[in-house]
């Protein structure tokens, strides 16, 4: 035997809201898009730290050729000796720090490398590793 159809409640006048599914699926949605912009500002992050790095190491790169520039020899016009960060002070106002922090013990820490041919180095804060001239 057939049983009847239980009608379908309505909603009676006054009352008003979302049912379950409706509030699981709309959270469901927000997580996802939450999920998708945190990991998209990692990354922003990372490329940012390693712009600053790069931007560093160009910048103590000039003030190196600059100090070599000003201290080269004008009789043979062999660049001048290799600086120290303490004589780049008329050249940059502070050492920058924005590379990858390897040794906490060592005071610039961070700062992009001089060689002891002039060139200055910086190694990327996203991986730690990866070297930038």
């Amino acid at each position: 035997m057939r049983q009847p159809r239980r009608p379908v409640r309505s909603r009676r006048r006054g009352e008003s809201g979302f049912t379950l599914i409706e509030l699981l699926v709309v959270i469901a949605i927000l997580g996802v898009l939450a999920a998708i912009v945190a990991f998209n500002v990692a990354g922003v992050h990372d490329r940012g730290g390693d712009a600053a790095c790069r931007t560093d190491v160009g910048t103590v790169q000039a003030a190196v050729d600059a100090y070599r520039n000003d201290h080269a020899d004008a009789s043979s016009g062999a660049p001048g000796p290799v600086p120290t960060y303490s004589q780049l002070g008329q050249y940059i106002h502070a050492t920058p720090h924005s590379c990858a922090k390897l040794d906490p013990t060592d005071p610039n820490d961070g700062a992009p490398r001089i060689g002891t041919d002039g060139t200055v180095t910086g190694i990327l804060p996203s991986d730690g590793h990866t070297v930038v001239p």
